[in-house]
Formats: C-alpha cells, structure tokens, sequence
C-alpha cells in the first residue's frame, strides 16, 4: 500500500476494512447454520470463533498506520481544544513566552555578531592574539615589540602582523582607482606570513610572500565582493594596476569568498603587505620604537598540544625583557605607557572594536535574559499548574479507565509546546525588530560598522534549544501534578480529594527571588549612569557642537591647509548665534588622546616632579567653547611664546602650595624624556589653571591635563594637512549646529567633510554603554515585576475562588474577616519572604559580578538591593489586595447555596 494512498485515503482502507470483517464473520454464521444451529447460536459461535472485532481493526490498521503519529496528532487536537477554551490566558502565556523569546533572540544576535562568530579559517580556535592594554584600552604593538615577540614565543608555530585604517586613519578611506573608476574604500595591511598562519588560501592567484616586503611595486589582494562588484568576477584581473592613494599597486590575488578581514565588520576591498605601512606614512614605523601613526596586532596559531593558558603564562614571564629591549631608550612603556600590559587572548573572532566596548555588557545582558527566561518558565507553569488542578477529576478518571502515567505526562507536555511554539515563533520577529533598535543604541568610534543581522542556523538553533528548555521548565512540575493522580471513578470524591493540593507557592517564591534580582540590577546600573551624568565632568554640554574637519583628500600643503582653517574659524565666528568658538585637538570624550612627558621647578630650581600627563592642543576661546571653568588666572594666550593651562590635579601636583599661574612647564617630545633638559623650545609659561575634565572619556577619571594653546595665523603651530577639531558654543544647539554647516558650506571646497555633532550627542555617545544596560535592565525588571504581579494575582484568585466553600462556611460560623484575610495571605507572605530573602542573597552575588565586569562601585550594587526591596513589597501589595478583597466580599448564604 503506497504512502499516498495511506495518508490520504484513510477512511476508505477503514470502511474497506470493517466491509472485509463483516463478510467473512458473515460466512462463518453461514457456514453454522448449514450445520443445524439457528440464527442466533451462530451468530454466538461466529462472534466467539472470530474474536474481538474491535482489537482485531486495531491490530489490522497497524499494518497500514503509524500508531505515534495517530496518537500524537489526536492529543494535539485535545490539547488545542483545551487551550481553546480559555483563550485569553492562552494568548497571555503565549504572549509571555514571546516576550521571552525575543529578549533572548535579540541580544544573542547581537552577541553572536560582537563576541562569538569566529574567523572563515581553517581551526579558528587555535588561534591567539596578543595585545597591549590600559585596562579597556587597546594598544597596537610597536614593529620592535612584534619582532621580538615573534622570535621569542614558543608556544605558536608563528605569529602574524596586521593593521588597518580603522587604526591608520580613525576610519578615514583611502581612494583606490581601478581603470577609470574612483572609490573610497578601507584597507587591511597584513605581514608576508598571514597566509601561512591563518592557513588562507586565495580565491584567485596568490596570498602574500617573503618577497613582497622589497617589491618594486605594491602587490595588492582584493576582497572577494570587491573583485565582483568592480572586476565582474573577471578572472584576468591578476596582474591589473590599481592607484591606492598616489601609489600604484599590482593584483596578486584575490581573498576566499568567507574572509573579509581581520577586523570585525571593516570589510576592507584591498589587502597590501604590512610593509607598505611605511609607504603611506613616508617613515619606518616597522621598526620605530613606538608607532606615532598606527599600531600593530599580533596574532599566532598554537602548535600540536599547546594552550591558551600555556601561551598567557609565557606572555607574562616574557613580558618585563620584552618590555626593555623593545624599547632600550625606556622612553615609551617606561616613561609614557607603564600602564599597558601584554594581553593574550583566544583569537577566533580576529579584532573587534564593539568587542573590546560591548563584551562585559552583552554577558550582562544575557545574564538579565536567562533570568527572564527563568521568570516566563514560572509563570507558564503556573497557568499549566491552574489547568492540572482544573482537570484533576479528569486525570482521575483517565487513571481509573488504565490511562498511564506517560500518556498524561506526554499530554501536558503537549500543551505546553503548544504554547511555546507560537510564542517562540513570535518571539523570533520580535526578536529580530528588537536587536535593530539596539544596533541604533552602540556607538561606533567613525561610520557605523555593518553588523550582519540576518537569521542564521546557530540562531535558530539556539533559539529552538531555548523554547524547549522553556518549554520543559514550565511542564515540570504540572506534569508530575497530573500524573500523581490517583485513581477514581466517583469524580465527586475525586474533586473534593485533589483541590487539597496547594497551587504552587515554590512558583511565588521563584517569582520573587527572580524579580529581586532583576530590579536590584536594574537600579544598580542606573544608579551609575545617573552618577556619570550628573558628576562633574568640567564640560557645559548644553548649547554647545563639535565637528571633525577632514581634508585629507585635498592634499594641501601646510600654509593652504593653514589657510583653508582660518577661513573656516573665521566664517563660524560670524555665524548668527555664535558664543565662542576654537580649535581642539584631539576632540573631547573621543577616547583619543595625546600623552607627553613634562616637569616642574621647585623653588630652589631643582627638577620638582617629572610626570606623564594627557596634553591637549587648543586656541583661544577654547574654555569659554567647552564650558570648563577658569580657578585662576587669565586663559588668554600671549602674543608671544607659547603658553598652556594646567587642570587643576597637575597644576596642586607641579606646584605645591603656590600658584601655578606665571610657571613654567618644560615637556618632552617623543625620544626626549630627560626632564633635566631645560629647553625653552619645550616649554610653556602657565596663564591659567582650569577645574578638572573628564577629557579622554566620563567613564575615566579626570587625567592629569595640560593644555597647550596654538596660534591659529602660526603655519608652524596650526598646520593639520588631515584634519581638525572644533568646538562651537552659541544661544542653542541648533544654532551651533547651523553654524558649523553654514560656514562648511561658504568656506570648504568639494572633498572636505565635516562631521557636525552636538555636545550632548558626544557625551551620549560615550556613556552609549551605560544607556543601553540601563535601558534594557529596566525594560526587563519592569516586565519581571509586571509578570510576577500577574503570576501572584492569578495563584491568589484562584486558590479564593476553590476556596469559596470554606470561606462561606467559615464567614457562616461567625470568623471574622481578619481571619479570613489571614487565611488568604498568611501563606503567600510566607512565601514571598522565602523569595525576597533567596533572591536578595543572589542579587548579593549577581552584584559581585557585574560590578567586577563594568567596574561598578559597590555602593551603586547595595543601593540596588534596597530600591528592589521596596519595589517588590510596592508590588505584592497591590497584587494582594484584589484577592483579599473578593475574598473578604463572599456572600456566605449564596456560596453554602452555590456549593
């Protein structure tokens, strides 16, 4: 019988079934009678001779069905029946479970696209990159560093360099000609032996060789897309010329169609030889002591047997020679860079700038969901929980009639999928739409960086892996209610035997400890966002705009670019609306800075302190632009000779007990750290000390600041070929804003860019983190209170209304009602203080955690136990009091009649 036949033709084969049995039951009476028997006693002996017909069809459709699927498929139609009943709460548990879901989908995309995909190579895991940092902060190698890094390490087979113009150029493109076409596009600089360690191999032609360091012309590998959108996927392009910048490039090869490059979601279109680095900048930086233009990251593949933790331990005990003879002078890691230590890591994932940012974060979050997860589990259970002990009677009576407990349990396990299903796929959409608007929360350091949010098979995969757990959690103990069950054919008995069972206060408990923790966190973490913003962080962010001029393109030389900027600053000055306006640079709370070595007098002219301190470069106007207040002196720089401003930490540290204002301030330049050198050159005479700034970034402390002040009408002190840095302060954001554009538009010619952004942006921007951990934690502790208030509400009213029998004889008898409202209540506080107290002790040590992940000071955390406490009391009352109230209003006359 063919397969079609069987499925879709399955009354027929039944009535061609029950048709074949009658005829041959019909025969054998046939055959009786033509023995002598009457009608009946044939029919008797037929029936006996023949068996049961009913099991005989069961065992005959056997043959030609399949037994599980039937049974499945006719308990999914029970269950979906008994879900219809109540509709509503069905579409509450669904809705529940989407929300869940969703959270989940949403920050495991995210998460999968920041932290976990790994690099299209060969065994990616074995890979290891190594790295200097500043706590959070990611340095490059220096070429010297590398190099001795290289041949010392024992623990990889090699290690590779690479670097690109995220870190060559914050993100600026070079302009890449191929025939007659024109683009901006970004570029990846690898050393020769890429290939070989990360086991590449090319599309088309050839990866990098020993060979290319010395080339007469630079051989260039394209990126698959860009070898397609460009070349047509044109085979013959190997040996074609391209103009990167002004530099002409030849094309070896082309990259597998998986590898997009080192850096998470840069996608450069060229790949050159690290070599070329000094081509572009037109200075060794392979062998300088320190890179004043790029950095330098190492990567390697751990040899047969080797480790992580082998590779770390190696790196740590390496580290204090590699430290001295990477840089002999001790003028960089010694004098400007103590701080930054070697770091090694597991490397699949390459470099990821949102990584370094968002990675504490994003397990914090995920942390956030699983508890949310733990939350929508309960409360699907409890409305699993209230149909059990709805249908108690039934289970008894299925129980009786020889129904086993598998098939019960299978039963509720059923209906609880059904639930999950449409609430899992529910949450996938929501999820999806979600991690969008928290792709528009990250802050990206330059343009946005392409995240790829389509859904993937690991996604779903994880997503089906959770709905089950779901799933699972929920039917757990609903299901153990229904089978314990025991057996009754007088349903009566039955019904008055189980509605004894409690409803669950282990689910009331959960609810709390849950809700504790998710609200502790949540107030934990704004609480340090609303300290970073309200702090004083030594800027006005309000009327105020910032913009990075860029005229790399123009390729100007010193007096036009000097020329082209004064043009610029005078055009804003003159914009209506205009408080003040300067030159910065770098631009404040970019997370970039300037590092220089400087020292003071005392007063018996002995060299008093010699310090590394952050130096930034302004012009007049600058204070009055940023909103920094001036503690004394005059912030206006002589016409003669340089001048600065100290902050207020360095200037109390140079000059102990008197005035900075009228010192001077002698400062190294790179290569020159002797701080005994008096060089009037290198110095600065002090005008003015300004409060403290949070200049670098609000996360940090105010550093240890000099400010420096340049003459803008100087060719040899204001000379950017690249770019410059603006602030801008007038009667309105909006009119700094326009003002900036304004002058761009009458001054800039065709090929600059300017990037206009309010303050407050900046300062958003910088604290993107801490806002969106703040968002997202009281998104969900909102939704866990909202769902333990249901979940408390929903076990309350029903455990009255099975209870209203009692309740009306007890009223009858003459119990006062503030028996009955203890009644009510007595166990559910039990419960609720089990829970706040259980989940206190776990928000302690969830606490621990994220404060030692984002550095949260405990303070913030202990504060956070407190808000949830109160919250959580504000909520278990007001989802007590309905219930207490029905509770309190039974009419005992009519419940004694109802019963």
């Amino acid at each position: 019988m063919n397969w079609f036949r069987r499925i879709f033709r399955r009354e027929e084969i039944a009535t061609e079934l029950a048709e074949e049995m009658r005829s041959h039951l019909e025969e054998k009476i046939e055959a009786l009678e033509r023995e002598g028997l009457s009608r009946t006693q044939a029919e008797q002996a037929a029936r006996r001779t023949f068996g049961n017909a009913t099991v005989i069809a069961e065992r005959s459709r056997e043959t030609w069905q399949w037994p599980r699927i039937e049974s499945f498929w006719g308990d999914a139609k029970y269950a979906l029946r008994q879900l219809h009943k109540s509709t509503a709460v069905s579409l509450i548990a669904i809705a529940t479970i989407a929300l869940g879901i969703g959270a989940s989908v949403a920050i495991f995309t995210l998460s999968w696209n920041i932290i976990l995909k790994t690099l299209p190579v060969p065994h990616p895991e074995r890979l290891v990159s190594y790295e200097l940092r500043d706590n959070s902060i990611l340095h490059g190698l220096s070429g010297p560093f590398y190099k001795l890094l290289r041949e010392r390490q024992t623990t990889s087979s090699d290690l590779m360099a690479w670097t690109d113009t995220i870190t060559l150029r914050s993100h600026e493109r070079f302009g890449v000609r191929a025939g007659s076409q024109t683009s901006l596009e970004d570029l990846e600089f690898l050393s020769s032996n890429s290939f070989d360690v990360l086991q590449l191999e090319p599309s088309l032609g050839r990866g990098f060789a020993a060979q290319d360091d010395n080339a007469s012309i630079l051989p260039a590998i394209l990126s698959y897309d860009y070898w397609k959108n460009r070349f047509n996927s044109d085979t013959s392009v190997l040996g074609q010329q391209l103009v990167i910048g002004d530099h002409p490039a030849v094309i070896v090869g082309v990259m597998p169609r998986a590898f997009v490059g080192l850096t998470a979601n840069l996608r450069p279109a060229v790949f050159l030889p690290l070599t070329a680095v000094n081509i572009f900048f037109d200075k060794d930086e392979l062998t300088a002591p320190w890179p004043t233009h790029s950095g330098f990251y190492a990567m390697g593949r751990l040899k047969p047997g080797r480790t992580v933790a082998e590779a770390i331990a190696e790196a740590h005990a390496m580290e204090p020679t590699l430290r001295k003879d990477a840089d002999p002078s001790r003028i960089f890691l010694a004098e400007y860079f103590p701080s930054l230590r070697l770091y090694v890591r597991e490397g699949s994932s390459g470099l990821s700038w949102l990584k370094t940012t968002y990675e504490q974060p994003l397990l914090v979050l995920e942390l956030l969901v699983a508890l949310l997860l733990i939350l929508c589990a309960v409360n699907t259970a409890i409305v699993m929980l209230a149909r059990v002990s709805g249908r108690q009677q039934e289970y008894a009576l299925r129980a009786a009639l020889g129904a086993s407990r598998q098939r019960i349990v299978s039963q509720v396990l059923l209906e609880t999928l059904m639930l999950a299903v449409p609430g899992s796929i529910a949450g996938i959409f929501l999820g999806w739409a979600g991690v969008r608007a928290l792709v528009a929360m990250l802050a990206f350091d330059g343009p946005p960086q392409p995240l790829d949010l389509r859904p993937n098979a690991t996604i779903l995969a994880v997503n089906a892996g959770i709905t089950i757990l779901v799933a699972l959690g929920a039917a757990a103990v609903p299901a153990m209610r229904a089978a314990g069950t025991a057996p009754a054919l007088d349903l009566k008995v039955a019904g008055r035997n189980l509605s004894k069972k409690q409803l669950g206060g282990w689910a009331i408990a959960l609810q709390v400890a849950v809700s504790i923790c998710m609200v502790s966190t949540a107030a934990t973490l704004s609480d340090t966002l609303l300290h970073l913003q309200m702090s004083r962080t030594g800027f006005n962010f309000t009327n105020a705009a910032a913009a990075s001029i860029d005229v790399t393109a123009l390729k100007l030389t010193d007096a036009q670019s000097n020329q082209l900027f004064q043009r610029f600053f005078s055009s804003v000055k003159s914009q209506p609306g205009v408080v003040a306006s300067a030159h910065v640079g770098p631009l404040p709370l970019s997370g970039h800075f300037m590092v220089t070595r400087a020292f003071s007098f005392d007063r018996q002219h002995n060299v008093h302190s010699q310090q590394t301190m952050t130096m930034a470069q302004v012009s007049a106007g600058y204070f009055e632009a940023a909103g920094t207040r001036i503690l004394a002196g005059d912030p206006t720089p002589a016409s003669a000779g340089q001048s600065c401003v100290l902050g207020r930490t360095q200037a109390e540290s140079f000059f102990p007990g008197e005035s900075a204002v009228g010192h001077q301030v002698y400062f190294s330049t790179f290569g020159k750290p002797d701080g005994t050198v008096v060089d009037p050159k290198k110095s600065c005479r002090v005008v003015a000390v300004a409060e403290d700034a949070k200049f670098v970034s609000l996360h940090r402390p105010a550093p240890r600041l000099m400010y420096q002040f340049v003459h803008l009408d100087s060719v040899a002190e204001f000379a950017p070929n690249d770019m410059t840095q603006i602030i801008v302060r007038a009667k309105s954001d909006d009119l700094a804003l326009a003002a900036l554009r304004a002058a761009a538009a009458a001054t800039l010619p065709t090929g600059a860019t300017i990037k206009p952004r309010s303050f407050i942006d900046l300062a958003h921007d910088d604290l993107s983190r801490e806002r969106m951990l703040m968002l997202l934690s009281n998104s969900f502790a909102a939704l866990a209170l909202l769902l333990t208030s249901l979940g408390l509400y929903g076990l309350l009213m029903r455990s009255v209304n099975r209870r209203i029998y009692e309740i009306g004889i007890r009223l009858a008898l003459g119990s006062p009602r503030s028996g009955i409202i203890s009644t009510v209540v007595r166990r559910t506080l039990y419960y609720t203080a089990a829970g706040m107290l259980a989940g206190t002790a776990i928000a302690f040590v969830i606490g621990q955690t994220i404060s030692h992940l984002l550095g949260i000071n405990a303070g913030s955390a202990l504060s956070g136990y407190f808000i949830a406490a109160g919250v959580m009391l504000a909520v278990i009352a007001l989802s007590v009091v309905p219930p207490v109230r029905r509770a309190t209003a039974v009419d005992p006359m009519r419940a004694l009649r109802a019963e």
